[in-house]
């Protein structure tokens, strides 16, 4: 059922689950399966893991020139970027944006002196992923530049201009699910693994058939 048609050297695979008939058989051809499953969702997990891992600066390394974001040429802006930035937010400055989801926009600076007059970073989150980043003193999210025309007309109604050269970084919840994403990718795959490992085991412990017992002869009558 299974077998090679072309004469070449038989699939590896293909030989491990057999022709499905009984019901090791059967046992056997969901194991391979399993195991392709398996390897299917670590490889997605992998890359997934791999591409939600963000890019690490400092804001202070943003403060003296540095452009973590870099310019489309094709499309004529500016591509965003997963990015954690190393800094502290200037709770003074904070702007509270009230609605069906309160949003919190701050300044994100270094902790050199007098870093909070001309802020070259924002952090904009929820109310409850702010306070949360805050207690855990790490800043991801999505890194564009430029602040929204509201929130910098906010910013500046209260005395504090915004230059045209600010980032902001905004942690909109994907950066965190993407993570949680590739890690329910690799311990789906793990357990399938462990599950189809453990059918072929089973299969071929009962195809083996049972074994002698002790101080006996399988040739005795």
């Amino acid at each position: 059922m299974y077998g090679d048609q072309s004469g070449g050297e038989p699939n590896p695979l293909l030989a491990l689950a057999g022709d499905g008939r009984g019901f090791v058989g059967q046992v056997r051809l969901w194991g391979v399966i399993l195991l392709i499953g398996a390897g299917v969702s670590l490889a997605i997990g992998g890359w997934a893991a791999l591409g939600s891992v963000p890019e690490t600066t400092t804001a202070a390394a943003i403060e003296d020139g540095a452009h973590p974001t870099t310019y489309d040429q094709r499309r004529r802006r500016y591509q965003s970027s997963r990015a954690e930035i190393v800094g502290r937010l200037v709770q003074a400055d904070a702007l509270v944006l009230p609605g069906r989801q309160t949003w919190i926009y701050a300044p994100l600076v270094s902790e050199r002196p007098g870093a909070d007059e001309h802020p070259r970073v924002y952090f904009a989150a929820s109310e409850a992923a702010y306070n949360r980043d805050l207690d855990q003193k790490r800043f991801r999210g999505i890194l564009t530049r430029g602040l929204p025309r509201f929130a910098r007309q906010a910013f500046e109604s209260r005395g504090r201009a915004v230059g045209d050269d600010v980032y902001l970084l905004q942690d909109d919840g994907s950066v965190q699910g993407d993570v949680g994403v590739a890690r329910a990718l690799l311990v789906w795959g793990a357990l399938l693994g462990v599950l189809g490992v453990a059918a072929l085991l089973f299969a071929a412990r009962r195809q083996r058939g049972p074994r002698p017992p002790l101080g006996g002869s399988p040739d005795a009558a």
